[in-house]
């Protein structure tokens, strides 16, 4: 009967085929988005060697007294091989006589570098940074000895994506509003990559990165702060501790997150287990909005193609009747159609899984442009495809009992009348 209907009716067919290609495409790029984001994620926490990291319950909030902190947990060798504090805050910056708005990241180079993943790039408070040109100065030579006063350096790197736009090089100076308290400025003394290009959305409140000595930056963002404390100076966004090779079983580290959580209550002490279990509820929550928004519209696809097998069946009643006065059963012919239904649809599923791909990579090329971020945003995936395809054919199996059903109450009498 599918075959005969093709033939007949193909205007029919080709609209139910579009109707369930289009749905069935924008749900599967819209859940490719998540897909991605997922994988992403993952292989950056995976990767990394931030067993734990000591954070803030917000993106603004700071760790008072940094030093202080890293000098507690720089004595516990037993549990601790590495650490590394990050400072990230939100600076203007003077590029060729304008103001531009830059992320700033204070990390100790000395420190950051054991953190380095094997694709020899670094990720700072979720941000991957791939070193072109590193300080020449190593460590953090500004604080010594509990209080600031030491050698100033002045470095800064930055992302070579907003050096190339200003026409920078390497040596050139920052204007960053005044100079510091011993005269010294900021200048350019290498540079990185970033998926964070500082374009599209992202470009209109952020245009780059800038990478400084951490006590350089702390004092930085306090140069102007009257009746400053030393704890409300020495602070920090968040601190990455690696640990140690015979402590790195999942138990032990889960007795060492309990110790640090104890023993700092006012901040978050996560390991990569809670890292991935927090990422996993957000791609849920992702996954929840994205398949709702695509669910109604292939509900929408469904009910048309349901909506076109009940008028083909009104059409070929006479036939149905015939089929029946010859001792085909109802069970018979409820199955034909609800199997006849079914490949239409799947057949538009299949032309949409070729259109959502292709959708998938546009929309990942857009969105990245859009959002400034220089990376790969979908992910089409076989596994992503096989959870697609199960969840709409699911659908469809409901929506293909509508015109299976009406089909068994066709009147045999009536039918072949042609009433």
């Amino acid at each position: 009967m599918l075959i005969n209907q093709i033939l007949k009716r193909p205007g029919r067919t080709i609209l139910t085929l579009i109707a369930v290609m289009s749905s069935c495409a924008l749900l599967i790029s819209m859940l490719s988005i998540t897909e991605g984001m997922r994988n992403n994620n993952t292989q950056w926490i995976e990767q990394g060697k931030d067993d734990i990291v000591i954070t803030t319950a917000s993106y603004g909030g700071n760790i008072y007294s940094g030093h202080e902190i890293m000098d507690e947990l720089s004595r516990d060798l037993r549990n601790i091989s590495a650490l590394s504090p990050i400072l990230v805050s939100s600076m203007r910056l003077k590029i060729n006589d304008e103001w531009s708005s830059i992320i700033a990241i204070g990390l100790d180079p000395s420190l950051v570098g054991q953190f380095l993943m094997d694709n020899g790039k670094i990720e700072l408070y979720g941000i991957e940074i791939d070193i072109h040109k590193w300080f020449s100065t190593t460590g953090d030579g500004y604080y010594s000895n509990g209080s600031y006063g030491g050698p100033f350096t002045g470095e800064t790197l930055i992302n070579r994506r907003l050096m190339e736009s200003a026409g920078l090089q390497i040596g050139d100076s920052l204007g960053l509003g005044q100079e510091m308290e011993n005269g010294t400025r900021f200048t350019i003394d290498g540079y990185f990559s970033s998926p964070l290009t500082g374009e599209g959305l992202i470009g209109i409140g952020i245009q780059g990165i800038v990478l400084f000595h951490l006590s350089e930056m702390q004092s930085l963002l306090a140069y102007n702060s009257n009746n400053i404390t030393l704890a409300q100076k020495d602070i920090i966004s968040s601190l990455a501790l690696s640990i140690s090779k015979e402590r790195r079983d999942s138990k032990s580290i889960e007795e060492i997150t309990r110790s640090l959580s104890d023993r700092y209550p006012a901040y978050l002490v996560m390991n990569k287990n809670d890292r991935l279990s927090e990422l996993e509820e957000q791609s849920i929550i992702a996954d929840m909005f994205y398949g709702a928004a695509g669910t109604v519209t292939l509900i929408i696809g469904l009910l048309f193609v349901a909506c076109i097998m009940i008028m083909n069946i009104y059409d070929q009643q006479k036939w149905i009747g015939v089929l029946r006065a010859i001792g085909i059963s109802k069970r018979r012919i409820f199955q034909r159609v609800f199997i006849e239904t079914l490949i239409l649809i799947s057949i538009g599923v299949i032309l949409g899984l070729v259109l959502g791909y292709f959708t998938a990579s546009y929309t990942g090329d857009y969105l990245s442009t859009k959002y400034g971020w220089d990376e790969q945003i979908t992910s089409f995936t076989p596994a992503l495809v096989i959870r697609t395809v199960a969840y709409i054919m699911l659908i469809a199996s409901i929506f293909a009992l509508i015109p299976a059903f009406k089909a068994t109450r066709v009147e045999i009498i009536s039918a072949i009348r042609g009433n």
